[in-house]
């Protein structure tokens, strides 16, 4: 099933890679000697569009998306993205992202070397500029703040019997 799900979401020229190719598998490496995620990634020309393929026994192993400083040092300070089905397919096209990171969430398993760094070849999309957003007040919440910033709130009993002596003078 993790197979046909990586092939449904492929452009028609991008490549689909299946993270630690032999191993098949997103685990702590056994060994310091054994597979290097990272190295993995420099040694395959990864492009805008491709599909990254992750499986993993999701009951002790995750994958969250974080940025540069989170993978460095192994926090997940402000995950971009949390995975947890164990099958979990990425197609890398995000317009101005060129350098993406993955980590297991559990720190030590990071730490041990379960986290993967990927810079794309090729031309990224720049991203679009974001435009700001100009939010008009209604005449209702204007009035309203003004009144909140004018005075203090004043006991509804005050102002009943401000109006009941203001309506029985004109009447």
């Amino acid at each position: 099933m993790a197979v046909l799900s990586c092939h449904i979401l492929r452009k028609v020229d991008a490549e689909t890679w299946y993270v630690g190719d032999d191993t098949g598998d997103w685990t702590i490496p056994a060994t310091s000697n054994d597979l290097n995620y990272t190295a993995w990634a420099e040694f395959r020309n990864i492009r805008y569009g491709d599909t990254l393929c992750f499986n993993y026994d999701n009951q002790t192993h995750s994958l969250v998306q974080v940025n540069a400083s989170s993978f460095h040092v192994c926090l997940l300070l402000d995950p971009i993205q949390v995975y947890s089905c164990g099958r979990d397919t990425i197609q890398l096209m995000t317009p101005g992202v060129r350098d993406y990171y993955f980590v297991c969430a559990e720190p030590s398993m990071c730490t041990l070397g379960q986290k993967l760094h990927i810079t794309l070849v090729g031309d990224v999309p720049a991203a679009e500029p974001k435009k700001p957003s100009v939010v008009q007040p209604s005449s209702a919440s204007a009035t309203s703040s003004r009144l909140q910033h004018s005075a203090p709130l004043l006991p509804p009993t005050f102002l009943l019997i401000c109006l009941t002596g203001l309506l029985s003078s004109r009447w």
